[in-house]
């Protein structure tokens, strides 16, 4: 699997809706210890996938931020 696309970096002070989704989501709460920890937001431009060589052509599900099908 790999995704490309740009990645925003969130400071979790002053993210508290944000780190409250996802301590509920993830059981971690990152505001207990906050140092060392930002959050992460990706956006695909492009995915691939791929099981072994004879996938490689079709590797492509999303280009261009786009879903293949």
């Amino acid at each position: 699997l790999i995704i490309e696309g740009p990645v925003e970096v969130f400071p979790i002070a002053g993210n508290d809706e944000l780190a409250a989704q996802h301590a509920a989501a993830t059981g971690f709460d990152t505001r207990e210890n906050p140092v060392g920890y930002c959050f992460l937001q990706l956006r695909p431009d492009s995915i691939q996938v791929w099981r072994n060589p004879a996938e490689l052509p079709g590797r492509f599900v999303m280009r261009d931020g786009r879903w293949l099908g």
